[in-house]
């Protein structure tokens, strides 16, 4: 029996994210005159963030069956998925791949933005249109973004001054 954790949760819940990201994408991608790119944004960022997010379903159900569940297979002398994920060559993939989500998710901050004031949700007739499916996902898909940027950016200070604390207490 398989232990449903808090971490396997938000793992399927970003992978559910990213699927409606790429999918509200292509489903409206001729609905938002008022910045074509919008739709593209999501598509792209959508596509870009599957490829880690299931390395990291894979390597998490790995590591479940490492620790009590059963696991098939055997040696096919090839290189595994740890070896692979821990190859140079990877490494950098993955590093390129950051950077460019990094710059991307900033170029769809601009255009998802830079709309809100104007954007018009009802006159599919406007050159300030935008399906309000797609504008209100794109636009809360990246607030939350932002939000979860703050909250680990939180998380990590008060680690860090805890971990201060502790280790001057220790000295005493």
């Amino acid at each position: 029996m398989e232990v449903f954790t808090c971490q396997n949760f938000s793992r399927l819940l970003s992978f559910v994210i990213i699927l409606c990201m790429i999918i509200i994408g292509g489903v409206y991608r001729d609905d938002c005159p008022i910045n074509y790119l919008i739709p593209v944004y999501l598509i792209v960022y959508g596509v870009f963030l599957l490829v880690p997010t299931i390395g990291s379903l894979v390597h998490g159900r790995k590591d479940q069956d490492e620790t009590g569940g059963e696991t098939e297979g055997g040696g096919s002398g090839g290189l595994g998925p740890d070896e692979l994920m821990k190859s140079p060559v990877f490494s950098c993939v993955q590093g390129v791949v950051g950077c460019f989500l990094f710059a991307w998710f900033i170029a769809g901050n601009v255009w998802v933005y830079s709309a809100y004031p104007v954007v018009n949700r009802d006159n599919t007739t406007s050159t300030a249109y935008c399906h309000f499916v797609l504008y209100d996902f794109a636009f809360t898909v990246t607030t939350l973004v932002w939000i979860a940027c703050a909250l680990g950016l939180c998380a990590g200070v008060i680690t860090v001054v805890c971990s201060v604390g502790k280790d001057g207490e220790d000295m005493s």
